[in-house]
């Protein structure tokens, strides 16, 4: 996604990476200690449309105002199956999801 950003534009220093996580959820922890250190409250989410949705609450979660932007189905270059499949994990991952931030909100140290 850096790629992208700088090729269409986006000045490296305006964009923030975290490469340690493994998932959604280590990737908003990681994000908001980058995040809360250079004392940025509001971040835009790149990434795959049907994942925006839970990366989002992840941050907002997290105290963050954020939204997300990405290509929509008829630009991306995945394949429908994929697409489908992918849509179908993000549904029921949200859920999931929405414990697991109610857990993180209630013993918050963030």
């Amino acid at each position: 996604m850096k790629r992208e950003l700088i090729a269409l534009g986006v000045p490296e220093s305006a964009i923030r990476t975290e490469i340690r996580s493994r998932n959604t959820l280590e990737n908003a922890v990681f994000s908001a200690r980058i995040l809360r250190r250079e004392k940025l409250e509001n971040i835009l989410i790149v990434s795959d449309r049907y994942h925006l949705p839970r990366a989002v609450l992840c941050f907002k979660t997290l105290g963050f105002s954020a939204a997300g932007s990405g290509p929509g189905r008829s630009v991306s270059k995945t394949p429908l199956n994929r697409w489908l499949y992918a849509c179908l994990r993000e549904t029921a991952a949200y859920p999931l999801y929405l414990a697991k931030m109610r857990a993180i909100r209630k013993r918050s140290r963030f």
